[in-house]
């Protein structure tokens, strides 16, 4: 896919899954940064192309500078969906990231059942006085 962390508990994934959730409700996410350092905006367009894989769509970055002096763009977040089958391919999409994440906290669980959670034996009953 790409160079970055791909885990699903990476901060990248999070502003994917909200992009992707606006683009599904509203067809579109706008999102104001500071592209210096570069970092943060590639990571908004990176975010951007994953929310749209999620959904099944190709999306759409337009970047315009908000003037007035100020170093920040607004980036809106569109999609086209050229074959018109981007809703069907968008519900497939996010079945498969409920299950995945079903598995993975699934998985989660059974570890941290085996776990000790403290070393304190549980106190003896109080003898009657």
């Amino acid at each position: 896919m790409t160079g970055h962390d791909e885990r699903p508990d990476d901060p990248r994934w999070e502003l994917t899954l909200e992009i992707a959730g606006k683009l599904w409700l509203y067809g579109e996410h706008v999102i104001e940064i500071d592209p210096v350092p570069a970092q943060e905006f590639v990571d908004v367009q990176w975010a951007a192309r994953q929310a749209g894989r999620l959904i099944g769509v190709r999306t759409e970055l337009d970047i315009v500078p908000t003037g007035g002096g100020s170093s920040t763009v607004v980036v809106r977040i569109t999609y086209s969906d050229p074959d018109g089958r981007g809703l069907i391919r968008a519900q497939d999409g996010l079945d498969a990231l409920v299950r995945s994440v079903r598995e993975q906290q699934a998985a989660r669980d059974s570890l941290s059942r085996g776990r000790v959670r403290s070393k304190r034996p549980w106190p003896p009953p109080s003898s009657p006085s």
